[in-house]
């Protein structure tokens, strides 16, 4: 009976021992299904941007910012913004002369800044003509002519407010040189970048 009761005693114990097994491997088999579907979880999520995230939040703004530009500037031309520019004219004759004062300073200004930067362009071109293939002074040619408009309208513009500035505060050119000016004083923009 010794036997059989210390094999009934084994059996139990197997028996335990199976359980504790089966239900350790379960539970580890649910830990792993756990961890998994969380990965899983983590790894669908990470390609999806949150949505406080603050670089689609910019992208969001830009976009608006965007359309609204796009809803202005949709019945603007160039070409009939610059003509009416150039042709502006303004109420009163002190007005127009020193408008067309102005506008002839910049033609002028261009014109020097263009034959200018031309001139040292095709020097360039003609001592380094061994080298330079013809497309490159084409380029070179273009490219003087574009730094001198630039040039010239950069040299203009400082006459141009200069004048308008003396026009005074009776009359409307007048006024928006100065408030320009007043707009883009260093001291103000210093004291607003601090």
């Amino acid at each position: 009976m010794s036997e059989n009761q210390e094999t009934n005693r084994d059996r139990e114990i197997r028996e335990q021992m199976k359980k504790q097994y089966l239900e350790e491997e379960t539970k580890l088999q649910q830990g792993m299904e756990e961890e998994e579907s969380a990965l899983r979880d983590y790894f669908k999520n990470i390609q999806k941007p949150l949505p406080s995230d603050p670089t689609i939040i910019r992208r969001k703004r830009y976009n608006e910012k965007m359309a609204t530009y796009q809803e202005v500037i949709k019945d603007i031309s160039l070409k009939e913004m610059v003509k009416t520019i150039w042709q502006y004219e303004a109420s009163t004759p002190e007005e127009n002369e020193t408008l067309y004062d102005c506008k002839q300073f910049f033609k002028w200004r261009c014109y020097e800044g263009m034959g200018a930067c031309l001139a040292m362009t095709s020097l360039i071109s003609f001592f380094n003509r061994r080298y330079l293939s013809y497309t490159a002074k084409g380029l070179g040619v273009f490219v003087g002519l574009g730094t001198g408009f630039a040039m010239g309208f950069l040299r203009s513009t400082q006459y141009t407010l200069q004048r308008l500035e003396e026009l005074g505060q009776d009359y409307y050119l007048g006024r928006l040189a100065i408030n320009e000016i007043e707009d883009f004083r260093m001291d103000k923009v210093i004291k607003k970048n601090i």
